[in-house]
């Protein structure tokens, strides 16, 4: 394994996902979340779907990185569904510059007209440890980078941080979120200035037609 550093550009390849890839990339990292790993059930559906679009990143012949994306809102958003990097190549930048080379193709505003936004997914305490095997809370809130995509800047995407990232923490803050998203549009709307929300990985227009989606009660 080499840093990215000590090959040129021209021993990259970037090129669209297929089946045929499945097996190499789910072997990438080995056990994954102590043998609960999501992505052999998943695969398929990270490569054909409405706005879909898998990527593999190769170098040398080798490959390094994978990543799934989605498109949304008529285009106007790029979400990351799932994204791995061979361990050998982890801390080393790889997946930096295959991000890097994914915007360079979503960049043609010929095929790609309307996208302006990266949409994210943060997790309040995203999982925690029970019996030996880490658990997902399953909630996801929302975090959506409102610079312009073109310039790839993020200096304008706030990360939520919590100091303790546990089962508890994670619950307060569903509980207190699902509270806020009950008590009314006049309660949250300011807090989505575009009124989008993410929910288990997928973005929904905050509506209140939307609510018993967005709380699981439908």
């Amino acid at each position: 394994m080499m840093s990215t550093s000590s090959y040129p550009e021209s021993d990259e390849e970037l090129s669209e996902a297929s089946m045929d890839d499945m097996q190499a990339v789910v072997n990438m990292c080995g056990d994954v979340y102590h043998g609960i790993d999501y992505l052999p059930s998943t695969f398929p559906h990270l490569l054909h779907g409405p706005g879909v679009k898998a990527f593999v990143y190769k170098v040398k012949g080798e490959l390094v990185a994978f990543t799934s994306t989605q498109l949304q809102a008529g285009g106007q958003y790029l979400l990351f569904l799932a994204s791995r990097v061979k361990v050998a190549w982890q801390g080393h930048g790889i997946y930096s510059r295959f991000r890097r080379k994914i915007f360079e193709h979503f960049s043609d505003k010929e095929l790609y007209p309307d996208l302006r936004h990266e949409t994210v997914t943060v997790t309040a305490g995203n999982s925690h440890a029970k019996g030996g095997r880490m658990r997902n809370a399953g909630w996801h809130l929302v975090m959506t980078r409102h610079s312009r995509m073109r310039g790839f800047e993020a200096s304008n995407l706030h990360q939520l941080r919590l100091k303790k990232p546990t089962h508890e923490v994670t619950a307060m803050v569903r509980d207190e979120f699902l509270q806020l998203l009950q008590a009314g549009s006049r309660h949250w709307l300011h807090l989505f200035p575009q009124k989008r929300i993410i929910h288990s990985w997928k973005s929904y227009v905050v509506t209140e037609d939307n609510l018993d989606l967005i709380l699981g009660q439908s």
